[in-house]
């Protein structure tokens, strides 16, 4: 037998899956039985790939989707997959392997914008400043375990910090952070907003 594999994609933005499709043929009757599918990240010319899904042929063809593909670890700026699928063949047909191939996994980018609820203000008034934070991919998985925060600026002074709202979130959907003051001296002020994440699905932006 033979088998092949194909991805949906060669790259992916981070938090999304890919699909495989495995072919198996062989020099008489179309093969029946299962494949399965093992997966490497990481030093894979010496590290033991692990089987993610096993799937059962239809007419010599299975498909399968991964879990969504986290992205690199800071400082890298992509993170690459391996795949390969095995057929293990039946009474009538020996196994086979197909090659490798490699699908990359990179951030995706960010977009922060800043809103205020009241302009202009009186000195001493509360004012409260918005940061919306999308992602160019649409809702994707925040982890709860590297939690972001946005960072408030006037020109170059901080004015303050606060964390996406919700804690696990979908920054696809609008994610936002909220920080309200009443610091603020006379003048006109550049207000801005910088999303700081540990997330190594996205990468950080500024307003």
């Amino acid at each position: 037998t033979t088998t092949a594999l194909l991805a949906s994609a060669s790259e992916v933005y981070a938090g999304l899956p890919v699909t495989l499709t495995v072919t198996v043929s062989s020099e008489g009757d179309v093969p029946t039985g299962s494949v399965s599918i093992a997966q490497c990240d990481r030093n894979c010319d010496t590290s033991p790939f692990t089987t993610i899904g096993t799937v059962e042929l239809i007419d010599g063809e299975a498909s399968f989707t991964t879990n969504p593909l986290t992205g690199p670890n800071y400082p890298d700026d992509s993170r690459t997959y391996s795949f390969r699928a095995t057929y293990l063949g039946d009474d009538n047909y020996s196994q086979s392997q197909s090659g490798l191939v490699e699908v990359t996994a990179t951030p995706n980018a960010t977009t922060t914008v800043v809103t205020s609820d009241i302009n202009p203000s009186s000195l001493g008034e509360a004012v409260t400043f918005t940061a919306t934070v999308t992602s160019q991919t649409g809702p994707a998985f925040i982890s709860s375990s590297a939690p972001s925060s946005v960072t408030f600026f006037n020109g170059d002074t901080t004015i303050g910090s606060a964390g996406i709202s919700n804690g696990a979130n979908e920054f696809g959907s609008g994610n936002v952070a909220i920080l309200t003051t009443d610091q603020l001296p006379t003048g006109t002020h550049n207000i801005t907003a910088r999303l700081q994440t540990n997330e190594p699905n996205f990468l950080p932006s500024t307003s």
